[in-house]
């Protein structure tokens, strides 16, 4: 006697449809690239926590080599003197008038 096999009637048989595999692919796919920009957004963020830190450092370590240096001392540095203005040349107004020589 011999045996056939027959398909399944009336019932889904058992595995995916293409459907499904597709949006499971898609799903998955946002995920992957929302981690890898969330990774990127970490980095920018470390390196510049990384240079703030950097730059605290300097300064503190400049207000404390200025802690016991007069003012006179600090506009007048060797032979350059300080003239009250910045690199955009505005003049410093805590600074008050200071004589251009």
């Amino acid at each position: 006697m011999k045996s056939t096999i027959r398909p399944k009637t009336g019932a889904r048989a058992g595995g995916f449809t293409l459907l499904e595999v597709t949006f499971s692919i898609i799903i998955v796919g946002i995920a992957i690239v929302s981690l890898m920009m969330l990774f990127a957004a970490g980095t920018t963020v470390n390196s510049f926590g990384n240079k703030l830190s950097s730059a605290v450092f300097l300064a503190d370590q400049l207000r404390s080599m200025t802690d016991q240096t007069g003012f006179d001392d600090i506009i007048s540095d060797g032979d350059q003197t300080f003239n009250g203005l910045d690199a955009e040349g505005n003049a410093f107004q805590a600074l008050g008038v200071i004589n251009r020589t």
